[in-house]
Formats: C-alpha cells, sequence, structure tokens
C-alpha cells in the first residue's frame, strides 16, 4: 500500500512540475484549427507516453501544439513529461534554451560536464527541476528537423537517460 502511495504521489508531483514548467492546461481542449499541429505532435512523442492532455497556446512561448503526458508505461520512463511542437529551428532554439535554464544543470549519464550536448537529431541537457518538484531528474531536448522539443521527469536519472535513448 505504500508503494502505491509513493507512486501516486510521485506521479501527482511530476505531473504538476511538467505541467508548470511549460505552463500547460491539464483541462484544455484540442484546438480544432491546429488539428494538424496536433496530430503531427503526436506521431512524434515517445511510445507508452501515458495519459496526455493539450495544452493552451500562450504569446510567451510560440508552440503549434504542446501534450502534457503522465506516468509512462515504459521501464525506466517518466513520471511526468511535456513535449511541444513549434514552427521554426528558432523556436526550437528559444524553448530548449529556456528548459536547459530552468533547473540546476546536472551532467547526464556519461557526460562530462552538466552543459547542453549535441545528439544526433539536436540537443540534450540533465536537469533537476526546481519549484513543487525540486530535485527531481529531468531530461530535455529537441529535435531540429521535426520541431520539436520535450521534457520529462522521473525519479532516477540513470533510468530516465536510458528510456530517453530508446525513446528519441
Amino acid at each position: 500500500m505504500f508503494d502505491l502511495i509513493k507512486t501516486a504521489h510521485a506521479t501527482a508531483i511530476g505531473c504538476a512540475a511538467a505541467l508548470t514548467l511549460l505552463c500547460v492546461s491539464a483541462t484544455a481542449a484540442a484546438d480544432p484549427d491546429n488539428a494538424a499541429s496536433n496530430d503531427t505532435l503526436t506521431a512524434l512523442i515517445p511510445s507508452g507516453s501515458g495519459s496526455c492532455q493539450v495544452g493552451k497556446p500562450y504569446p510567451e512561448d510560440p508552440f503549434l501544439a504542446r501534450l502534457g503526458c503522465g506516468q509512462s508505461t515504459q521501464h525506466g520512463g517518466p513520471y511526468g513529461a511535456v513535449y511541444s511542437l513549434y514552427g521554426s529551428p528558432g523556436d526550437v532554439d528559444s524553448a530548449f534554451g529556456r528548459l536547459a535554464g530552468s533547473g540546476r544543470p546536472i551532467p547526464c549519464p556519461g557526460a562530462a560536464g552538466p552543459e547542453p550536448v549535441s545528439w544526433g537529431g539536436g540537443m540534450v541537457v540533465c536537469t533537476t527541476a526546481a519549484g513543487p518538484s525540486d530535485g527531481a531528474p529531468t531530461v530535455s531536448w529537441s529535435k531540429t528537423a521535426d520541431l520539436f522539443v520535450g521534457s520529462a521527469m522521473g525519479s532516477d536519472l540513470a533510468a530516465l537517460y536510458t528510456w530517453w535513448l530508446a525513446a528519441r
């Protein structure tokens, strides 16, 4: 029973932090004018993503579509994640820069330092969350060609990073 309560608590905290981090509304309804962008984003998110909700647009972050997702069904996967689709590489870079600066930077497994690093499709950075989920490991990445930015929060950085390597 204690493990169930602990898991539910971690899931709630992760979802709240992920949603707060990128201002996703968990109650937002899909924008019918944005159906193509929502479909494109849905096709880009990792398999096994938990229940996802469409995010509301806001002027400070010009995403075309955003999904806030709960507990992943994949081993080592996040307990909360936010995935966004943008209209230009510049918007992807700006969004990734905000994510990279939104927590305390830590080295990703195998990296020499805590700074963002390039991978075959974009950039990746590991941080620990600030705010309600203070200290939770987070992996954020971009896929420039797909105009995609993702940020996933878990309880174990090594497991989360291994999940990301398979999910990206």
